[in-house]
């Protein structure tokens, strides 16, 4: 069975200026999901980035752009988090998942983490888990773009290190 791309697969990435790249090669942003547009032909509503541009396509007729997993480890830039200076995802992500969160350290087992409480302090292991993660670290990798549905492999996203410039660090 060959995997389609479908509006729950968009949803989550919706709020933060998911991009995607038509036929054409071309990088729009989805301003909506399905057409309230009787005169216009399409299930996904497009605009260009300087929002002159509309206009309907198929959902067949989109790739997501999105960042690998692979990145998760890597020091990234992207325009609209943390001021566009550069962070690593896996500690963005053990932030959110402890809100106390002061330091780090990597190290082969992983990153142990530091936090401070009114009562103490405290040290934990995170390790980023994709069958534990809490909602707020979900909301994360929406926010920051990545792949973690396998929609790359699937053919139904391309890489943001596939593009000449990737649209969410300009």
């Amino acid at each position: 069975m060959v995997r389609k791309l479908t509006f729950a697969d968009i949803a989550g990435y919706l709020p933060y200026g998911l991009k995607v790249q038509d036929e054409d090669q071309d990088i729009w942003t989805i301003r909506q999901l399905g057409n309230v547009d009787p005169c216009r032909d399409g299930d996904v509503g497009l605009v260009s980035d300087d929002g002159h541009y509309e206009q309907y396509t198929y959902i067949d007729d989109i790739e997501l752009v999105l960042r690998p997993m692979s990145d998760l480890y890597k020091e990234i830039t992207d325009k609209d988090y943390n001021d566009g200076k550069p962070f690593v995802p896996l500690v963005e992500l053990a932030k959110a998942k402890f809100p106390c969160f002061d330091n780090y350290d990597f190290n082969a087992a992983g990153m142990f983490v530091s936090c401070s409480m009114e009562d103490g302090s405290c040290s934990e292991w995170y390790k980023y888990d994709e069958d534990k993660l809490s909602i707020e670290e979900f909301d994360l990798l929406h926010r920051l773009k990545f792949d973690f549905r396998g929609l790359i492999d699937a053919d139904l996203a391309v890489s943001v290190h596939h593009l000449k410039q990737n649209p969410y660090d300009k």
